[in-house]
């Protein structure tokens, strides 16, 4: 294991834990990172060292009994895949200012596009937004995609920066059984203006930012399909 520990500052730790048991495997961090936010297809290049280990820096390896447990395979690309898939990818310091960097311009351009002074109707300039977004110290998520971030965003700049935002609104339509986690998806995009109830029918009306508007309803389409009735209105 040397040559792999040599090398950590190149490589990266995914790690997975199920029942209490851990599954680690060596991967190249940026290959990883950029998979697990879907810019990139999966590749067996993206592991670095062909082993699972319970615990790495203990260079303790994964049993193949354990392996067979757990994953139900005993190929270590398939089991790598899983533990990226469902796991923590350990991101070096400089690939996570890079990322968190890439999307605080992304989340700087989409506000530009939806936002305009209230009393002029000119949008917002972009520089006008960043250094508003100094000030109020938002928190950006890495690995939050950027559309998803666009209404907490906003939440924190109207404390110091007057401005509207172009929105749409959506109608959805859900029964009771999916109704809370498809207001969690919801609240996370935009706000409820209206809601009803009909029997076992509830209808919500939601206004959402427009940049988000088309990740929102995908976002909802993916998780529940026709569970959920989706119309833009």
């Amino acid at each position: 294991l040397g040559d792999v520990y040599k090398r950590q500052t190149e490589n990266s730790i995914a790690r997975l834990e199920i029942k209490g048991n851990k599954f680690e495997v060596i991967v190249d961090p940026e290959k990883a990172v950029y998979y697990k936010l879907k810019k990139g297809p999966w590749s067996d290049k993206i592991v670095k060292f062909d082993q699972v280990f319970k615990d790495f820096k203990k260079g303790e390896r994964a049993s193949s009994e354990l392996l067979q447990k757990f994953f139900g395979t005993k190929d270590v690309y398939k089991i790598a895949k899983r533990i990226v898939d469902e796991g923590e990818v350990q991101v070096p310091s400089n690939l996570r200012k890079k990322l968190i960097e890439d999307n605080r311009k992304r989340i700087i351009n989409l506000i530009s596009r939806i936002t305009y002074d209230p009393q002029t109707n000119i949008p917002i300039p972009t520089l006008r937004i960043e250094q508003a977004l100094e000030k109020v110290g938002v928190s950006i998520d890495r690995f939050k995609e950027p559309e998803e971030q666009v209404k907490p965003v906003l939440q924190e700049l109207k404390k110091i920066l007057p401005f509207k935002v172009k929105e749409k609104e959506v109608e959805l339509q859900c029964s009771n059984e999916v109704f809370r986690q498809v207001y969690s998806i919801l609240n996370q995009f935009g706000d409820v203006v209206n809601q009803s109830a009909k029997k076992d029918l509830i209808t919500l009306r939601v206004r959402v930012p427009e940049v988000s508007c088309t990740k929102f309803v995908q976002k909802i389409a993916n998780t529940y399909g026709e569970k959920v009735k989706v119309s833009l209105l």
